[in-house]
């Protein structure tokens, strides 16, 4: 059985260079893009009122990402929707505001993508009223 002293050159021991290979794959890994959240999305959004009262209602999304910039629309379906304000995505966390008017408090929701599903947490307040809502959208098809 060779000693670790076998592999050693004038540069280095082996052992060491493997090393450095493993971390460079590592720091590339992390280093890849996101995933492209472009497009439309749809499922369900529980929401939780003021009282604790619950109801579960439909909730859409047509996202446009580009970098780490997300734009589009959000809302009850694709004929009523409004515009994705502040809208970001880091790494595979998104977050971003819907206003139904600039009068209007916003939506805030902040959202983790994973495995096609994009699912998380949202809120609001209006006159001292909170709002939480639970968001789990996948992409949608035809």
């Amino acid at each position: 059985m060779a000693d670790a002293s076998s592999h050693c050159g004038p540069v280095g021991c082996r052992f060491l260079g493997d090393h450095h290979a493993v971390l460079a794959l590592l720091a590339g890994a992390l280093l890849l893009p996101a995933a492209d959240v472009t497009g439309k999305r749809s499922g369900s959004f529980e929401i939780t009122g003021p009282s604790g009262e619950t109801r579960d209602i439909g909730i859409y999304f047509d996202f446009k990402h580009t970098g780490s910039e997300l734009k589009g629309f959000g809302g009850e379906n694709e004929s009523r929707n409004w515009e994705i304000l502040d809208g970001k995505v880091d790494g595979d966390k998104i977050s971003f505001e819907v206003k139904q008017s600039p009068d209007h408090p916003g939506i805030r929701f902040q959202l983790v993508y994973a495995n096609e599903r994009i699912q998380g947490d949202a809120s609001a307040e209006m006159d001292g009223n909170k709002m939480s809502g639970k968001v789990n959208v996948t992409r949608k098809t035809g």
